[in-house]
């Protein structure tokens, strides 16, 4: 994880004002009435598939604040009218005025003028009074000081906020536009577009000779200005382009026969432009250049940033915008189909967009890992199978034994620690074993995290189920309908989680509240297949015990000699890597070097080491090869 990814994890968005914390939509769109989006990182992607809303959520998003409308990019035409049969189109959000300490929400809907009825702008969207149907707060009577200037009489008012918003689907140079779109079949002067672009280019290097001049114009066209990249500028965009580009312009002008811009690349020996640089190096600069010259508390855009972009691109673009969280306090909300933008992001920054096939309305889970979410829409993050591990010492043991196992099948998997803890891998990789049913990956554990054994394991366990320290599992099947209000419990008591902390990919809406109450259980009751299904365990309580027994040889019987009056396997290690480096040269990585050395020395007929490779060979599903 980068230093940058930690600071934005790290961020407390919930003590940010000016900042939307939730926006639901009673009625807008394709979206699932009373769906809703909270905000609980200050870098929020959008995932799911074509046409699932993602874009709709960006642009109710931009117009929100003060001064903005939606109506920009969502309008009615002839072909396409807005429907309003079941109701007015609305967003409501919520956020903190700066000054408040309270939040408040804010509606804002198409509207028709109060005075005649009618629509002077059909596609006009305003705030309104609080919707006592769509359970809005009713305003106080009483306007207080500290909210009068957030307010008037009869509704909050819009936050105050400025928008960038970045399309990178059009983000085009003026170059590219005229040589894919131009009409060149009624030209007056040119036959091809390629001739029109010679001319026209000639005439652009002409004036450019004098720009002090500027603005300058050229018939019916004009040049309106030109702007150098600032030193931070151009540093961003050699870092995401992979260029060592000396300088670079972006002339903006007509002179294409549209409103658009030139970029003008420098290398420290020769010069060219987006005609030569390509398209996806034209909308790095630009999505550069807008982000950087954001102002401070921005709420910033993007649209499918990976368009035109390699994987490393992507990841660099990534930084940047963890860069403008940092320094300016932006809000970010992105719509992509990349995991390069979705790595090691919190749950709670991923939304992930899915169609409910009653109405084939989409609605959006609001908690979502980034496994998850690229499993989800089909995408194949690697080809191996995954085995996910506490730490580094349970990776490296497991993959000791994956090569004693067999040799051959090593390179079928992928060993990954998982960060955050036990619980934190049950509670994530439970629900996500649970979305997707046809996994073939596992999680292997600690054996002190082991709390359920299989019935057929009862008289192996048979006295830590009678201290109660084991319980036998339950499966789905097993349990019966008047059990179901007990679902809470019997999660906790077959996995060691609270049943009620597991993020559940449910959105609520208008199905009803039994019928939410039951759709909460049932997949509840799939969480609990999934832990039995995909999660196993050492036999024993550590890694570190584990090698401490196992280990042999004269190396290792230094240190067993010297530590025997410390009962903790994991102390016993670390102070014999202590003993080892010294106490000075000792840290995570010289520890872990050191273990490592203890693996090497592993008995590999040892009964413990033996019992391991069963456990693990059980998970797999592979079978014993004998040699």
């Amino acid at each position: 994880m980068t230093d940058l990814l930690k600071k934005i994890i790290k961020t407390k968005v919930q003590e940010k004002s000016n900042f939307i914390h939730k926006i639901r939509f009673p009625r807008y769109k394709n979206l699932q009435n009373d769906t809703f989006l909270t905000f609980d990182s200050a870098l929020t992607a959008l995932v799911g598939p074509n046409g699932s809303g993602k874009s709709s959520v960006l642009t109710s998003l931009y117009g929100c604040p003060d001064g903005y409308s939606l109506g920009k990019y969502w309008f009615s035409t002839a072909l396409d009218p807005i429907d309003e049969s079941g109701g007015v189109n609305r967003i409501i959000y919520k956020f903190v005025p700066a000054g408040m300490d309270d939040s408040v929400e804010v509606i804002k809907k198409r509207v028709r003028s109060a005075r005649t009825g009618a629509r002077k702008n059909p596609d006009y969207w305003e705030t309104a009074r609080p919707s006592m149907t769509d359970n809005m707060a009713k305003m106080p009577d009483v306007i207080f000081p500290e909210h009068a200037p957030f307010r008037n009489q009869s509704r909050w008012k819009a936050i105050d906020k400025k928008v960038v918003y970045i399309d990178f689907r059009s983000e085009l140079s003026s170059f590219d536009i005229s040589f894919y779109f131009k009409d060149m079949s009624k030209h007056e002067y040119y036959s091809h577009v390629q001739d029109f672009l010679r001319n026209r280019s000639k005439v652009l290097e002409s004036k450019l000779l004098q720009p002090k001049y500027l603005p300058v114009t050229w018939h019916s066209q004009v040049i309106n200005k030109v702007e150098h990249l600032t030193k931070t500028q151009l540093f961003w965009a050699n870092k995401i382009l992979g260029k060592t580009y000396t300088s670079a312009k972006r002339i903006f002008h007509t002179l294409f026969d549209n409103k658009g811009s030139s970029i003008i690349f420098y290398d420290g020996t020769k010069s060219y432009s987006e005609a030569v640089a390509g398209s996806g190096e034209v909308a790095v600069v630009n999505c550069v250049c807008r982000v950087l010259s954001a102002p401070e508390n921005a709420l910033i855009l993007l649209d499918e940033p990976e368009v035109s972009l390699h994987p490393g691109a992507q990841n660099e673009l990534r930084n940047l915008l963890f860069t403008a969280i940092i320094d300016k306090n932006a809000q970010i909300v992105i719509s992509t189909h990349s995991e390069h933008f979705l790595k090691g992001l919190p749950s709670n920054a991923i939304k992930l967009f899915q169609q409910n096939p009653a109405n084939n309305r989409f609605d959006v889970i609001n908690e979502c890992t980034p496994e998850q979410a690229f499993c989800r829409l089909g995408g194949v993050v690697n080809n191996k199978r995954k085995i996910y591990v506490e730490d580094n010492l349970a990776k490296a043991v497991v993959e000791a034994a994956l090569d004693d196992i067999d040799s051959t099948i090593r390179s079928q998997y992928i060993v990954a620690p998982y960060s955050g803890g036990a619980e934190t891998i049950i509670k994530n990789l439970s629900v996500h074993f649970a979305i997707n049913d046809g996994s073939e990956d596992i999680v292997f554990l600690d054996g002190d995290k082991r709390c359920s054994v299989e019935p057929k394991d009862r008289e192996k366990y048979k006295i830590k189920i009678e201290n109660k320290t084991l319980v036998l599992k339950k499966r789905r099947t097993s349990i019966s309908v008047s059990d179901y209000p007990k679902v809470n419990n019997l999660l906790r008591e077959q996995t060691n989680v609270k049943g009620n902390t597991f993020p559940l990919p449910l959105n609520g809406g208008t199905a009803g509240e039994e019928r939410n109450k039951e759709d909460k259980i049932q997949f509840q009751l799939k969480i609990l297949d999934a832990y039995h299904n995909k999660f196993f365990f050492m036999n024993v309580d550590t890694p570190e015990e584990l090698l401490w027994k196992i280990s042999t040889g004269p190396f290792v019987e230094i240190f067993k000699a010297q530590h025997t009056h410390i009962d903790e396997y994991k102390d016993l290690l670390e102070n014999s890597a202590k003993s080892h480096h010294g106490e000075e040269e000792t840290n995570a990585s010289t520890i872990l070097q050191f273990q490592k050395t203890f693996l090497k020395n592993r008995n590999k007929k040892h009964p413990l080491w033996e019992g391991f490779l069963d456990e693990l060979r059980k998970g797999l599903g592979v079978e014993q090869i004998e040699n």
